[in-house]
């Protein structure tokens, strides 16, 4: 197993350092298309460099759910993120085990070929300023549904 995965024991800094950063790489899919969005938003102006920065987006949010699902994979182990550190009647579980590690997998590649789709379309809606930030946050509210932890965010987002 890769030394930078191998989770050490709870009384040193380290191990509990590494362990925070596996944590949160059960929120990057979600993050990344979400923070996307929002500078996507900041460049309706331009174009050609929202739909370049909208693909980007959509790379590396599917690199993230790639490298989610390989840790998922290799470790055999769910890894889990307590939104705001709340417990899990009160705030937002994001687990993701092995299925919705696939599921959230498998979103963000169809996802990447609908926006390869969506440069080369000619059809009006795609030229609004507003439709890559959009596209953006549905990736990233498809996403959370596939990695959240209870059914009742599932119904929210």
């Amino acid at each position: 197993m890769h030394d930078a995965l191998r989770i050490l024991p709870a009384g040193t800094a380290q191990g509990a350092t590494r362990r925070n950063i596996m944590t949160l790489l059960a929120i990057l899919p979600i993050i990344i298309p979400l923070t996307g969005a929002a500078i996507a938003m900041l460049l309706r102006r331009r174009f050609q460099l929202q739909a370049a920065w909208a693909f980007g987006t959509m790379l590396t949010a599917f690199a993230a759910s790639a490298y989610l699902l390989w840790v998922v994979w290799s470790t055999g182990r769910p890894v889990v993120y307590q939104m705001g550190r709340w417990p899990a009647p009160f705030g937002i579980t994001i687990a993701a085990d092995l299925l919705s590690a696939i599921m959230a997998a498998m979103v963000q590649f169809v996802f990447v070929f609908g926006l390869l789709y969506a440069l080369g379309a000619k059809d009006k809606a795609v030229r609004h300023s507003t439709f890559y930030p959009l596209f953006l946050c549905l990736v990233a509210g498809l996403t959370g549904g596939m990695l959240t932890g209870d059914i009742f965010n599932l119904f929210v987002m």
